[in-house]
């Protein structure tokens, strides 16, 4: 499955959507395969993103809550998520800087 997130004018993630792989070979068939999808959500852009993806590098998942890092190299920085920001320069997403992730959530 591919996953893409849209970003608004303010380069912040507000949508995430998975496509199938089939619909979605590259990330400009996927662009196109969601369309006007984007309709009711404002001006804004998608945007393929990882969800195998955390601080830049590439991990494998084998179980829902446990990872391997693979020795990859990560896809646009972290996998997006809703509030998030998208750095067009560094081609990656980010969470703002006021933003602190519970201890639930660090892994």
């Amino acid at each position: 499955m591919a996953h893409f997130a849209y970003i608004n004018e303010d380069n912040v993630v507000i949508y995430g959507c998975v496509v199938a792989d089939s619909d979605a070979p590259t990330e400009e068939a996927g662009i196109a395969f969601l369309g006007n999808r984007d309709a009711t959500l404002g001006p804004g852009r998608w945007l393929q993103t990882s969800i195998n993806t955390i601080e830049g590098k590439h991990y494998t998942f084998y179980t829902a809550n446990k990872r391997r890092y693979d020795g990859g190299t990560g896809f646009r920085e972290n996998f997006a998520q809703n509030g998030m920001i998208y750095d067009s320069v560094r081609d990656a997403f980010y969470f703002p800087e006021n933003y602190h992730r519970d201890a639930s959530e660090a892994s």
